[in-house]
């Protein structure tokens, strides 16, 4: 099959979209019927033509516009808060919720739409009729029982936007993929979980609905009966007098509609996203497919997507552990230049250290810096010279370079004139010995000895004063260019405004723990979306350190070209630069949160030391070790792998102290 990786990708992902197009429609259709129970002759409506049309409208109200939301956000949202508080309000005002609760409305309007034409369609149960007449009334009346399940529909679809968002789960994240378990074992798995999110989304969304519902229904009708357009109200007011009447609306009936609405729009949103994230995250081995499947996989990993990248380092991982026949063809492919294994490990010390990167700047990468890019712009433009005269050949390039080295043009061209219009000797021709200096100022020029005593002379104070200059550009660029974290450093502390101090102390909460327990949810430190922003790819970093480990470890018995061997200590300290922001970055959180430095282990912990810890504090350092302990054991086992590997030859390797000395600590 021809086409890069990214091809094949979405030439496979296209094949299983209609695996997930069966199976989701297969799981609404018994959904749609399950909630449109409604006695025992309603049994047989799954054998009726009439269900399975209105579950296709059931799938489509609920797969496209949840499709469309996993589609266009993949990047993580900018809601990082210090604590529930403000991330309440942060999530609120974000544009990604905007976005998710446009969509869910209009998949649940649409999904309001096909369970009121079930019912009607099925069950043949006129009280879901917009209209419905009444005797002695002249015009047809207002059905409310329709409007309080849109408003219904619509709430719920506001809570589980909030809460998809609150949660990240719209963006793309990679997670571990269990390599034996097939994709219906990982359907089956994934959806057992998915009903304790139905059943605790159903129950507060439902519970809190009837009220906002009162309030909110008392002063529509309000503002409609005593409002001044008559002209745009004359014509509604006839069929709302009815409206009046609660009793039509709070029904036992009503409320098992409310629910059984709830249920199909939730479960119908969890269902296709489950399955989408088992289909869309399952291993592929597209390179195989190619005619070149080394370049096929270097391709996939420099792609831009985060999911190919992920799926192809994830392949590569998997050939590196478990597939030698391929690994070995990875070390032959020595016909490109560089050669293929240069590239791939670049990439994977690439992924490694922009992981470092994101630890050591707390997930805000540093821009660069004005200075070196007019460094590089500068070094870009030197050209250099022909051997014929500078008048004809050097002018043009000089009058047209930037204005950056247009300040010493003159001393340039005084060179250029008096290098080229010197007779060539007959004899052998003597090399100059020219300084450093006036190497790096004009490359491609030779300036005669005469000139040469005089810069020689000035460059004893020249040098010293030009050095101490560049590293003080370098030192004001780097700290402009370091991201500011107004948290490092610093102990976070629990910041309750005066309102909240005032109502958690009135009587409402004086004397109940309610109010204790609700001011340290809201208001005490937030570690997840810090260790969300600082180690969100840790799962590709995992597999890029994987990589790099095991070709490592392989390449002393099958790199039969040396190609890899060369690149040991650069490996060495990449990982070992990484495994030290890691815990570096640990060590901070641990300060700003009041935690103890070493991780926690359930079965270790003695007596003393449990009473001392809060269960807050027990329940922090779980976090932090479920984000970075697996990543840091990782990398400290990939270190401690090569190294006794190429024990015998370590005394040959010309290793960076940091190295050594980060060895030596561990030892």
């Amino acid at each position: 099959m021809n086409g890069g990786y990214p091809r094949l990708y979405q030439v496979v992902i296209r094949r299983r979209a209609y695996h997930f197009c069966v199976i989701s429609y297969l799981i609404g259709t018994f959904v749609l019927w399950f909630v449109t129970l409604d006695g025992p002759p309603a049994i047989w409506n799954l054998l009726r033509i009439t269900t399975w049309i209105l579950s296709l409208a059931n799938w489509a109200s609920a797969t496209i516009p949840i499709m469309i939301l996993k589609r266009t956000q993949l990047t993580a949202s900018q809601t990082y808060a210090p604590n529930r508080y403000n991330k309440l309000f942060a999530v609120l005002s974000s544009n990604q919720f905007m976005t998710s609760y446009l969509f869910c409305s209009i998949s649940a309007v649409l999904l309001w739409a096909t369970y009121v034409l079930a019912a009607l369609a099925l069950n043949e149960n006129p009280e879901l009729n917009f209209f419905k007449s009444f005797p002695g009334r002249g015009a047809p009346q207002i059905n409310e029982r329709p409007i309080y399940l849109l408003a219904s529909g619509l709430y719920t679809s506001f809570c589980y936007s909030f809460l998809m968002t609150y949660q990240g789960k719209w963006h793309y994240s990679p997670s571990e993929i269990p390599e034996h378990l097939t994709i219906p074992q990982r359907i089956f798995k994934s959806l057992v979980p998915r009903v304790k999110i139905i059943k605790s989304l159903i129950f507060y969304s439902s519970g809190s609905f009837l009220p906002i519902y009162l309030i909110a229904r008392r002063y529509i009708i309000r503002a409609i009966i005593f409002s001044k357009y008559v002209q745009l109200t004359k014509f509604i007011k006839p069929h709302m007098v009815m409206l009046i009447k609660l009793d039509s609306v709070f029904t036992l009936t009503s409320s098992i509609r409310l629910i059984c609405l709830n249920v199909l729009m939730v479960a119908m949103w969890e269902i296709v996203q489950s399955l989408w994230d088992v289909y869309s995250s399952h291993p592929l081995d597209l390179s195989q497919f190619h005619p070149e499947p080394n370049k096929c996989l270097l391709e996939g990993i420099r792609s831009s997507d985060p999911r190919i990248r992920h799926h192809a380092i994830y392949e590569l991982a998997h050939i590196s552990w478990s597939d030698p026949v391929r690994r070995i063809t990875i070390f032959k492919d020595i016909r490109t230049s560089p050669r293929t294994l240069n590239l791939i490990i670049d990439e994977c010390l690439n992924t490694i250290d922009s992981m470092k990167a994101m630890a050591i700047y707390r997930g805000q990468l540093p821009r660069p810096s004005s200075s070196s890019q007019s460094q590089t712009s500068t070094s870009n433009c030197q050209t250099t010279s022909a051997t014929h005269s500078a008048l004809k050949n050097d002018l043009p390039q000089l009058f047209n370079q930037p204005s950056s080295n247009s300040k010493s043009w003159k001393q340039t061209l005084l060179q250029n004139l008096l290098s080229s219009n010197e007779p060539k000797p007959q004899t052998k021709p003597v090399q100059l010995s020219t300084p450093k200096s006036a190497l790096n100022s004009s490359p491609s020029y030779q300036i005669p000895e005469i000139f040469q005593s005089d810069r020689k002379r000035h460059s004893g104070f020249q040098k010293p004063l030009q050095a101490s200059s560049d590293d003080q550009t370098t030192k004001n660029s780097l700290h402009s260019s370091q991201p500011v974290d107004p948290y490092k450093g610093q102990r976070r502390q629990k910041v309750v405004p005066k309102v909240w101090r005032l109502l958690l102390n009135s009587q409402l909460f004086a004397y109940s723990q309610i109010g204790v327990k609700l001011e340290t949810w809201l208001f005490c430190p937030l570690m997840t979306s810090e260790l969300d922003k600082c180690l969100g790819s840790r799962q590709t970093c995992s597999l890029a350190v994987e990589v790099v480990t095991n070709l490592t470890c392989a390449s002393l018995t099958e790199d039969q070209y040396g190609v890899l061997q060369d690149q040991i200590p650069r490996i060495l300290e990449s990982l070992v630069d990484c495994c030290s922001a890691l815990e570096s970055l640990r060590s901070e959180i641990c300060k700003e949160f009041d935690l103890p430095i070493s991780p926690v282990d359930n079965n270790s912990i003695n007596k003393s030391e449990s009473a001392t810890i809060s269960p807050l504090q027990t329940i922090l350092l779980q976090t932090l070790d479920e984000y970075s302990l697996s990543l840091s054991t990782r990398l400290k086992d990939g270190i401690s792998g090569i190294m006794n590997q190429f024990k015998p030859f370590l005394s040959e390797m010309k290793l960076t102290p940091k190295v050594n000395r980060w060895l030596q600590q561990q030892q």
